[in-house]
């Protein structure tokens, strides 16, 4: 896959919230993405090998995992804390 290498913080932000649709279908996917995790907590952003190593396993495990359907990105999509919140208030 030819993806970019991020430089920012919200790149990688980005990058995280897309493959976190299939850290499900991934195994280990919370110890492949904690060193990308781990860019977005620090003050000073550092690509490091460690980053570079799970950016690249990503890349190659979304792009090959067998899922049972694929994210659509045109349709809205609310958090759980939305509906919750929505429900709580009896706005649903």
């Amino acid at each position: 896959m030819d993806w970019p290498i991020q430089k920012k913080v919200k790149g990688v932000c980005g990058f995280l919230c897309i493959t976190r649709y299939y850290q499900k279908f991934i195994k280990n996917y919370g110890k492949i993405a904690s060193s990308l995790t781990e860019l977005t907590k620090q003050d000073g952003f550092g690509w490091s090998y460690e980053a570079h190593k799970a950016f690249e396993e990503l890349k190659i495990n979304i792009a090959t995992t067998l899922v049972l359907c694929l994210p659509n990105f045109e349709k809205r999509v609310l958090s759980l804390s939305v509906m919750y919140l929505e429900l709580e208030l009896g706005q649903s």
